[in-house]
């Protein structure tokens, strides 16, 4: 049996529902009722209430198009020219890498030392062919300052391997992309400068 409970003059209703009450509309007569009650009838057997956990899922929002948010993200990057390392500069890693040499020897001695730094590298994209940037000449990407623990310094490949503290992965990061390394074991701040 279903019942309907229409709303009295006299119940407490809020500013919203007065407003719907007082519409004239085709539907004014049954707006403010109720939801339809089933008491133990054959419709509430084969359709029980669902509980509000699960409502709420049926309207969580999904991704219609795999991969498209981080698509959009990439194309909202802007890609910068690479700039060349004055001679100072390149002084000033070189110096800050020859204090970092002893502590991280081998990776036994990145183990115990546990070096934090600061790296700030340049990451190289490829641009596509059809991109106005693209000349064919010039190298492009973004630079990007990634902290971790150093994990090895490699003097014969020049790279630097840093665990990283964002996501806990190893990183390969060539002497010639350093743009700018802070160490933190070092008692000046270990900063560049």
């Amino acid at each position: 049996m279903m019942k309907q409970e229409a709303a009295s003059p006299n119940s407490n209703t809020s500013a919203n529902e007065e407003a719907l009450l007082s519409y004239h509309g085709k539907y004014s007569d049954i707006i403010a009722c109720d939801r339809p009650r089933h008491d133990s009838d054959d419709f509430s057997v084969r359709h029980p209430s669902m509980t509000i956990s699960h409502r709420a899922k049926l309207f969580k929002p999904f991704a219609a198009l795999n991969g498209f948010d981080e698509a959009i993200a990439e194309k909202n990057i802007v890609y910068l020219k690479r700039s060349e390392h004055s001679e100072l500069r390149q002084q000033q890693v070189n110096r800050v890498l020859t204090r970092l040499e002893p502590l991280c020897r081998t990776q036994r001695d990145c183990r115990i030392n546990q070096v934090h730094v600061d790296i700030t590298c340049f990451c190289q994209v490829e641009l596509p062919i059809q991109d106005v940037r693209n000349d064919g000449d010039s190298v492009y990407g973004f630079y990007e300052t990634i902290s971790g623990v150093v994990r090895q310094l490699d003097l014969i490949s020049q790279t630097v391997c840093i665990r990283t503290a964002q996501d806990g992965k190893d990183r390969d990061i060539p002497f010639a992309d350093i743009e700018r390394l802070r160490c933190h074991a070092f008692e000046s701040g270990g900063q560049v400068p």
